[in-house]
């Protein structure tokens, strides 16, 4: 079974997930949450990372291909594919990359170093140039944006997460380092700007209130989603427009779809599909 990267949902309800073959695209039904594949690209590895820009029809698949890590920038329209570039990154061991709300800049994490690159986005065509490099002690586990894509969050040395504001590129150490007290795989925010989630490799998950954008006055909480998260990412574009539904998947190969509560903030699964 592939390990699977994170869902990226997209334009005209189709949803995407990579492998070490690839990315599959998935047709989503917006009344019962449900996905079906339709479609695929393969000859890349998108097994570590997997996220879409956020206005462009444009993904970005994260995987290790001959001993180096490479992003496969891709064109995408419902179920078909097209690479836009092969941007091949320094060694093996970046781990995750997120675009920033507004789309102008990607940021990519490295396990190594614990640094986090930023590179420009082309707004017409996706494709990525280099910005800077910030030591951030990732532990190349987590980051996440706020809503607005002005802050970063990032996990630090295990349990610590930090905050960095980011302005023409560069990334600058903002607010006061919390610790949720747990270990933290992955983040993605609520549409509303009100929590920030993140699987704990646990039976839990934590929802971090960040109403007021500063990771200063974090509070968190435990949640039970009610089948065992360990091993599960949720999608950190995985919000749909009116807010109700958040994607996950599983390093088993299970893929499925939670009901967002925006009265507060709870999770809760309507639909899972094994043996992807």
């Amino acid at each position: 079974m592939p390990e699977l990267a994170l869902l990226a949902l997209t334009f005209l309800h189709y949803a995407y997930a990579g492998s070490t073959s690839g990315a599959t695209a998935y047709l989503y039904n917006a009344e019962t949450g449900g996905l079906t594949e339709t479609g695929s690209i393969g000859g890349f590895n998108c097994a570590k990372a997997l996220t879409r820009h956020p206005t462009l029809p444009v993904l970005y698949c994260l995987g290790t291909n001959a001993g180096v890590d490479v992003v496969n920038v891709l064109s995408v329209y419902r179920d078909s594919f097209s690479l836009v570039q092969s941007l091949t990154l320094a060694d093996s061991t970046f781990v995750e990359i997120r675009i920033q709300p507004a789309g102008a800049y990607a940021v990519i994490s490295h396990a190594g170093n614990n640094n986090v690159y930023v590179y420009a986005v082309d707004a017409f065509n996706g494709m990525l140039s280099f910005i800077s490099s910030t030591a951030a002690d990732t532990g190349g586990a987590a980051m996440g944006f706020s809503h607005r894509g002005t802050y970063l969050y990032t996990r630090r040395s295990g349990t610590t997460v930090h905050e960095f504001s980011l302005s023409g590129g560069m990334l600058t150490q903002a607010g006061t380092p919390f610790a949720p007290g747990t270990n933290t795989w992955i983040f993605v925010e609520s549409p509303d700007s009100r929590y920030l989630y993140a699987t704990t490799g646990t039976t839990s998950a934590f929802r971090f209130n960040i109403a007021d954008g500063s990771a200063s006055n974090f509070s968190g909480a435990a949640m039970n989603l009610g089948f065992s998260v360990s091993g599960y990412t949720f999608h950190k574009n995985g919000f749909l427009a009116n807010g109700s539904m958040v994607f996950y998947s599983h390093s088993s190969g299970t893929i499925g779809t939670l009901a967002y509560d925006s009265s507060n903030g709870n999770l809760s699964e309507i639909f899972s599909l094994a043996g992807v």
